[in-house]
């Protein structure tokens, strides 16, 4: 037989000739190709020696392919044969290749036999199992000796379509491809066919009609070798309606199998060790070869030589194997030269890259502060492959902020913004997972249960499990005891079937906690458990597995459905725990609260305070800006924000809401502190017409029984409340009593007041307060009067020890009445030092005259209406100084106290320094605390002279008021007041006239310029009376008239001597002697005179 073999090689070789490129049958021995016409060659093979087919069962359609379901005979479907193939005669190795259409899968039916002639004892049959839709593949061999073997298919093959088969002996292992894919694999020591009978080959049936095959065949190829992965693949891939081909010379084949890492596996260890097998029964591997793209390219990485032997496993190990997705493969040559690689390239995916935390540039900075209790802040989270939960939680009181899995993307973006807890520094903690397996795996305990694996991660008491995951076959009665194996980083499970696994072959995954299935599904069967500690993975990668189906039945549980399974022994990639980052940011819990006061009065001063929690990790900088009504205030630096303010000087009504708004800037992000309010109120004074709450009841009375009486009263109020000043006036016409009223009424006022009243009989007087508390306890103020008949005036002037003029000296003039001393009259000193009183003379009063800086001075007298009173007041000052008094001398203009309304009045200020010079100097004309007009046009360093024109309206009183400065360091202030009203001739009389002339005389004239002025008047009059007048032409009327004269002019202030060396004369007031030394040495004169003319 060897001997037939090596002469039909032999004339192979010598018929070696090229018909087509269908270079996967380029060495068959035997082979059938069907085309389209009714020419023998489409029936017959390609072998030198041509073994024609025959016919049976009537005549065939030629389309291609040979058509077993379009003919037939008595006994079944038609056949086609031959005689004396000496295909598997004694032949130990050997293949069978061919393109089947089954049109019935019910049938099923053997396509392909060679069997003994007479017994059909000994045969090799191909063909489609008749069990199930469709059918699987199905070899059988069997010998005379009793051995035999029977290999069945995987998965039913698919009706009316075309498959490519492959049927392969290779000693004792047995395999069946589909569609260039290892389909099944079975081994057993079974002979080769030795009966010397055989003499049949068939197509669409064995030589008895047991088995019918109905469907189509094409390109049927016989082998006497083991054909390589690649051949099978070459076949394959060419597809059916090939031409006709030419038989080259032997060439003994390898098969090369990838076994390790599995097909699409993702493993982050950069140290691979590829694991292959490889089967050579007819040569000697003379080397392997690894190839992949490793670096970028692929090709060959390394190549081995040595310790290569048949049916075994050798490997390649690569280090620092860098991140990335890599295809590899085994190329192995024998000593025949001929080159062959396994099936397909399997992939590998090396990750070692940690999903990344990404969060924002404040975030990460430790800048990132919570304002008004919510946290603000955006983190990104980026993987390679694919990025699988995220949770963010806060360790100030364990809360969980974002939490979330299955995200099935490479990148995920989250912007917090959430509610936080009231800690001041909070930590944020962020953890990440990806879908991948992390570097190291801890040891889990596992046990066998329902065939299949538990891995207990958790117990509780130590016996009851907590948590877990439970992986077993559906059908587990059918299979015998798992295994697992720790690896570095996961475990590895094992499933062993007692029989050949079917089409469809299904398992369970378990677990206490909910399952994810993730949406990339990168590995087959991909599976999470997130809540099992930082989470779990698993998936059911298998090198034999076509098709992977997930079939959730709730949420922890669900099926996986594997096709292509073919050997018994299941093997499944791994189980291992999510590879996850965690990182810690520390954010600030700023807290801002607001201090303030809920109710104000108008032009109150406040503070607003704003405080933050100031936390020394988050809070590197703190800025705080105020908006108060509108008005931006201003900022601070610091962790205690506060700013004064000052209430608006009006508000609406008696009341109304006034709001401000804090806006906070911490690390450089600004933001606004919801606004606030509060209440301001309106501070009022008036007359009782409007308001209902009484602070004075000033009753008018009779200084002499203190009985009520009407009188004409007016008056001015200046008030204020922390030193914001309002002003009220009024008047009232024959009135016995007035009140005052104050809003609000839980609140005291501080009043500076000037009461004017009179009548018809009665002088007028002023009682002035300048220190007056309104509250709503009411007290009565009596404002005394006097007949005029019964009073004179009483005239005052103030001066300090160097003899200088005080003004704004309070003036209080006060009598005892029914045993209590009673303020009568109180006024301030002008601004010549002098005040006037009407007093009873035959009273005695107590003045009482008061000015800051200097000792209260109290005289009781009993007033004469010929007396100027001169009050000296001592400065309490410890040392002495020149006070800024000293070298000055001022005036103003007009003198009289009393002016018209709706005139045009000429106010003017003079003021002179001897010693000090003027550096500021302005002119105010007010009206209570409006100012009406001023200037500071004209002055120097020595002098001082403005004038203002200004129309008294209906004005009541008016204030004229200078404010200069000495030395750029002095501030004075002085002013004078004027009554403005309608003047009527009624007002007219001797005392006023007398009192006006001595307001004129006493200001703006030093001692000498007066009495020039009055020598100037007296010789003027005299002159003039002499020559108009008879009776002065006797020289003792004309005297008369002289000496009367001189008495005035000494009255009214004219002929005042200043001189140190005029005594003064006890008893008398001060200044007594130099006021009426002229009068008196004159009167001297005169009266010698009259004595000389008596005696004549």
């Amino acid at each position: 037989m060897k001997k037939l073999l090596i002469i039909l090689l032999g004339m192979v070789l010598l018929s070696y000739i090229v018909f087509g490129d269908c270079t996967s049958q380029n060495d068959a021995i035997m082979g059938y190709n069907f085309g389209s016409s009714t020419t023998d060659e489409n029936r017959t093979d390609i072998a030198t020696n041509r073994h024609n087919l025959t016919f049976t069962g009537g005549a065939i359609e030629r389309t291609g392919f040979i058509d077993f379901g379009s003919f037939y005979d008595d006994s079944g479907p038609g056949k086609a044969s031959v005689a004396n193939p000496e295909l598997f005669t004694q032949l130990s190795n050997w293949s069978f290749i061919c393109w089947m259409n089954n049109t019935d899968g019910t049938s099923g039916g053997f396509y392909f036999s060679e069997a003994d002639a007479s017994t059909d004892s000994d045969f090799a049959m191909f063909g489609v199992d008749s069990s199930g839709d469709g059918g699987a593949a199905k070899l059988l061999y069997i010998t005379s000796g009793g051995t035999d073997i029977t290999v069945e298919g995987g998965a039913d093959l698919p009706e009316n379509t075309w498959v490519h088969m492959v049927f392969t002996r290779a000693g004792n292992l047995f395999r069946i491809y589909i569609n260039g894919e290892l389909d099944s694999t079975d081994s057993a020591a079974v002979a080769a066919l030795n009966n010397a009978d055989i003499q049949s080959y068939g197509l669409g049936d064995r030589l008895s009609p047991l088995n019918p095959f109905t469907g189509v065949l094409d390109e049927c190829y016989n082998y006497n070798r083991t054909i390589s992965n690649v051949e099978i693949n070459e076949s394959y891939n060419a597809g059916a309606g090939c031409q006709p081909y030419v038989v080259p010379p032997f060439n003994p084949s390898i098969s090369v199998s990838l076994i390790a890492p599995a097909n699409n596996t993702i493993s982050n260890n950069q140290t691979v060790l590829f694991v292959y097998n490889t089967i050579a029964e007819q040569s000697i591997i003379s080397n392997c070869s690894l190839l992949g793209n490793f670096s970028g390219t692929f090709t060959i990485n390394q190549t081995n030589s040595s310790g290569i032997n048949n049916n075994s496993n050798s490997s390649f190990t690569i280090n620092n194997l860098q991140d990335g997705d890599f295809i590899w493969n085994v190329e192995c040559t024998n000593n025949e030269s001929n080159v062959s690689r396994a099936v397909r390239n399997f992939t590998l995916f090396i990750d070692t890259i940690n999903p990344l935390i990404i969060p924002a540039i404040r975030l990460d900075a430790n800048l990132t502060v919570v304002f008004n209790g919510t946290l603000v802040a955006q983190i990104n989270f980026t993987d390679n492959r694919e990025l699988f939960s995220v949770n963010i939680s806060e360790t100030g009181n364990g809360n969980t902020l974002f939490n979330t899995s299955n995200i099935g993307a490479t990148s995920f973006n989250i912007a917090l913004n959430v509610s936080v807890s009231t800690t001041v520094a909070n930590t944020l903690n962020v953890t990440v997972c990806d879908s991948s397996t992390a570097q190291l795996i801890k040891d889990i305990d596992n046990k066998v249960d329902k065939q299949g694996l538990k891995y207990v991660m958790k117990k509780k008491f130590f016996i009851i499990d907590e948590e877990w995951i439970h992986i077993y076959p559906k059908d587990y009665n059918n299979y015998n005891v798992p295994k697992t194996n720790k690896k570095t980083d996961r475990y590895d499970f094992t499933f062993n079937k007692k029989t050949n696994p079917n089409a469809v072959e299904t398992f369970v995954v378990e677990s206490s906690h909910r399952i994810d299935i993730p949406k990339l599904q990168i590995k087959a069967g991909h599976l999470v458990i997130p809540d099992i500690g930082n989470g779990f993975w698993l998936d059911f990668v298998n090198i034999e597995a076509t098709n992977v189906t997930i079939i959730r039945i709730n949420e922890n549980k669900v099926e996986i459905q594997i096709q292509g399974l073919k050997s018994k022994k299941i093997s499944f990639n791994s189980i291992g725990e999510l590879n996850c980052v965690s990182e810690t940011f520390f954010f600030g819990n700023l807290n801002p609260t607001q201090q303030f006061l809920t109710s104000l009065l108008v032009n109150t001063l406040t503070e607003i305070n704003l405080t933050i929690t100031e936390d020394p990790i988050t809070v590197r900088n703190a800025t705080a800006t105020l908006t108060y009504n509108v008005t931006q205030i201003g900022e601070r630096n610091t962790s205690n924000f506060t700013v004064e303010v000052t209430t608006p000087s009006e508000v609406g009504g008696n009341g109304t809401n006034v709001s401000f708004t804090w806006t906070l800037t911490v690390n450089g992000e600004t933001q606004t502190i919801p606004t606030a309010s509060h209440v301001v109120n309106n501070f009022i004074v008036d007359n009782c017409t409007e308001l209902s709450t009484q602070a004075i009841n000033f009753t008018l009375r009779d200084e002499t029984n203190s009985t009520l009486i009407t009188q004409d009263l007016t008056g001015a109020f200046t008030y204020n409340i922390g030193g914001a000043n309002k002003s009220f006036t009024f008047s009232a016409t024959s009135v016995e009593t007035f009140q005052i009223c104050i809003f609000p009424n839980d609140i005291s006022i501080n009043a500076d007041y000037i009461m004017t009243y009179e009548s018809a009989d009665r002088p007028q007087r002023t009682f002035r307060n300048p220190s007056a508390i309104l509250t709503n306890a009411s007290v009565e103020v009596p404002l005394f009067s006097l007949n005029d008949s019964l009073g004179i005036f009483v005239r005052f002037r103030v001066i300090d020890t160097f003899q200088n003029p005080l003004d704004d000296v309070l003036s209080e003039m006060k009598l005892t009445i029914a045993s209590v001393l009673r303020t009568i009259e109180s006024k301030f000193t002008d601004d010549s030092g002098l005040v006037t009183f009407f007093a009873d003379p035959t009273e005695l009063y107590t003045f009482v005259f008061s000015k800051s800086g200097f000792e209260t001075t109290t005289t009781v007298l009993r007033p004469t209406a010929i007396d100027i009173f001169s009050v000296t007041l001592t400065s309490t000052e410890a040392a002495e100084v020149l006070p800024p008094s000293t070298g000055i001398t001022y005036s103003f203009t007009p003198k009289n106290q009393i002016l018209n309304n709706n005139t045009n009045v000429n106010f003017g200020f003079n003021l002179t320094s001897n010693i000090r010079f003027i550096t500021n100097c302005t002119f105010f004309i007010k009206n209570g605390s409006t100012i009406l007009s001023q200037s500071n046009t004209t002055f120097d360093n020595d002098n001082c002279n403005i004038n203002i024109t200004q129309n008294t309206n209906s004005f009541t009183r008016l204030i004229a008021e200078a404010q200069y400065t000495l030395n750029e360091t002095i501030n004075i202030t002085i002013s004078t007041q004027y009554e403005v009203r309608e003047i009527f001739v009624g007002n007219f009389s001797l005392q006023t006239f007398i009192n006006d002339v001595k307001d004129f005389t006493a200001s703006g004239f030093d001692d000498r310029t007066r009495t020039i002025i009055a020598f100037i008047i007296i010789f003027s009059l005299t002159a003039i009376a002499s020559s108009k007048l008879a009776v002065f032409n006797d020289p003792e009327n004309l005297l008369v008239l002289v000496w009367v004269l001189v008495v005035f002019f000494s009255y009214i202030g004219f002929f005042i001597l200043n001189f140190n060396t005029i005594p003064e004369i006890t008893g008398l007031p001060e200044g007594w002697l130099k006021q009426w030394i002229i009068s008196i040495v004159f009167s001297l004169f005169v009266g010698g005179y009259f004595i000389n003319r008596i005696k004549r």
